[in-house]
């Protein structure tokens, strides 16, 4: 007979995300609803450095993005670009002629332009134009840096702005100031794709229908490209009030930054000698509930959540760990000392009696 018994309910190291009531839905997403939402496959220009890919547009996307200059009768193709995934934006983009606006106001903090989103109209050909469609390891291919949503619109570009401001930065219900990432692919998909659909989402998407007879919004994650069309209703009436971030919006948001930095977490993981050789899957699944455990606990070190990683591992490991380890996070007194020690101490015993196994054995 096995000499480790099933976890239970309060087993809190062996909980997997979605067990517990402040997971949930943390455990991957299904297909879900949304306002119009389908994607295309989508496969980016692959280039070597100095290479010049062959067309502007990977071919999935030609007919839904047109390159149509501001002069001329739209629709009018737009990227929303990310400066704190794209070093040196600003300066890129001066250089490259396309007319851009930053959506922070920059005139009164310059410091921000390094790290705002930037709305930017896609005409011509380019270099940083088609660099947004290019994977490649030069600086200006940009497509794997997950730092672009791109849209299509009759609006023109100064209209386009001034509607989008209005989301860059938004209160909750008590006041207090938020930045909503909605240039973010993810997060703004986390918000469309969801069955219970914010209303806040669709202000957004009601200030953009305004606009144009028609709109499009392009959301890449990786080579899947997420697709909304919108069409303006007759009489449609103006969205109502300011856009406000509800207690549901809030969580929705910290659940994607969660998963964010569960997957890079997941990537130093691979690296590590003994982690390493685990499956990715894993890996994902291990970073993951090592990041809500440490929102749990409020851990805010590196160090903090590297000691999180090494209690789940070993409690996946050694379910009587595990249990030992929940009695001790109920007590609310602890430290990671003392569970390093305790850890040790259950180490030592396992190698003594290893020995005395060994020794008896002879």
């Amino acid at each position: 007979m096995p000499d480790e018994d099933p976890p239970g309910p309060g087993d809190y190291w062996l909980q997997r995300p979605g067990s517990g009531p402040d997971a949930t839905g943390l455990a991957g997403r299904g297909p879900a609803p949304g306002p119009g939402l389908s994607s295309l496959n989508v496969t980016p220009h692959v280039q070597a450095i100095g290479d010049r890919p062959a067309g502007i547009l990977p071919d999935e996307l030609v007919g839904w993005l047109p390159l149509s200059d501001q002069g001329a009768a739209g629709p009018y193709g737009y990227a929303i670009l990310d400066a704190a995934l794209i070093p040196n934006l600003p300066e890129m983009l001066e250089a490259s002629g396309l007319p851009h606006r930053c959506l922070f106001r920059i005139d009164e903090a310059p410091e921000l332009a390094a790290t705002a989103p930037w709305l930017v109209a896609l005409q011509g050909e380019g270099r940083l134009l088609r660099g947004l469609f290019t994977r490649g390891k030069a600086p200006q291919h940009l497509w794997d840096r997950h730092a672009a949503i791109f849209l299509t619109s009759h609006a023109v570009l100064s209209d386009l702005w001034q509607m989008l401001r209005r989301f860059t930065r938004v209160r909750d219900e008590r006041g207090r100031w938020y930045y909503w990432r909605f240039w973010d692919a993810r997060a703004l998909y986390s918000f469309l794709a969801a069955p219970d659909f914010s209303p806040m989402a669709q202000q957004f998407l009601t200030g953009l229908q305004k606009l144009s007879p028609q709109t499009v919004l392009l959301l890449p994650q990786g080579d899947v490209v997420g697709v909304i069309r919108l069409d303006r209703p007759e009489g449609a009436a103006p969205a109502a009030g300011a856009p406000q971030l509800t207690d549901q919006d809030r969580q929705r948001l910290r659940e994607e930054l969660r998963r964010r930095d569960a997957a890079k977490l997941a990537g130093f993981l691979a690296t590590q000698p003994v982690l390493g050789k685990s499956e990715p899957a894993y890996l994902d699944d291990l970073a993951l509930r090592a990041l809500i455990r440490r929102d749990e606990m409020d851990v805010r070190s590196p160090n903090g959540t590297a000691w999180l990683v090494i209690l789940l591992y070993v409690a996946d490991r050694h379910p009587r760990a595990a249990k030992a380890l929940s009695a001790l996070v109920e007590t609310r007194k602890w430290s990671f000392d003392q569970v390093a020690r305790m850890l040790k101490h259950g180490a030592d015993r396992a190698s003594d009696k290893a020995k005395s196994q060994d020794k008896g054995g002879r």
